[in-house]
């Protein structure tokens, strides 16, 4: 098995991509199962495929790892693994992955970025803000692209980012003149640099439904 190429630097917050090759031996049977081993908290390793034909080759598998914006900068060795039940020891390839030190930003990210509502009721987001390497400043909230005969409002349109895990709630109101249907709005947070303005802007799905018609219910005669 081996893997290219032998070492990946990226900026903590983004990903690297590595390529497995695997040639089965003669006679193989099963499936090689790779795997994977870090050096480093939540890499999130993916694979794809993560299984390959052990009786074919050669085959080669793609591994993305992905970092976040508090990886520690450094030099890290990941191993790949392969393995195939009908025959043992499995084989590993070393890689590397250097991760750089983000600039000073902030993130701004919502877990939850799809909402519904019957037309004339509303919904919320939970909006998270981190500062990244030190960040301090303060950010501006706004949503656009709202449909009609829609309001919004934060518990917070203003946040100082001077630290991780801060949070504001944006709350969508529709009203009776709010068409049925799906929108896609615009979360935007922005700040004020001294080269101009730093923006991040999140999508965020509203699904605005018909209200269920009311029935009467009657006894029968």
């Amino acid at each position: 098995m081996t893997a290219t190429p032998e070492e990946q630097s990226v900026v903590a917050g983004d990903s690297a991509s590595y390529v497995a090759t695997v040639t089965p031996i003669k006679n193989g049977e099963g499936v090689v199962t790779l795997s994977f081993w870090g050096t480093f908290f939540n890499p999130r390793p993916v694979f794809i495929p993560s299984s390959l034909p052990a009786d074919q080759g050669p085959l080669t598998s793609i591994l993305t790892v992905s970092t976040d914006y508090w990886t520690p900068p450094g030099v890290y060795e990941l191993r790949i693994m392969a393995a195939n039940r009908h025959r043992s020891p499995g084989h590993d390839v070393k890689v590397m992955l250097v991760v750089k030190a983000p600039a000073p930003d902030f993130s701004l990210t919502v877990p939850n970025p799809e909402q519904s509502t019957p037309v004339g009721g509303g919904t919320a987001y939970v909006v998270n803000l981190d500062s990244i390497a030190g960040y301090k400043g303060r950010v501006s909230l706004n949503v656009k692209d709202l449909p009609a005969g829609t309001t919004a409002s934060f518990t917070q349109d203003s946040v100082l980012v001077d630290r991780r895990f801060l949070t504001s709630v944006l709350t969508v109101f529709t009203s009776s003149s709010t068409p049925a249907g799906s929108y896609t709005l615009k979360l935007e947070g922005a700040t004020a640099t001294s080269d101009g303005e730093r923006k991040h802007v999140v999508p965020l799905k509203l699904l605005v439904s018909q209200p269920r018609a009311s029935q009467d219910i009657r006894n029968p005669d």
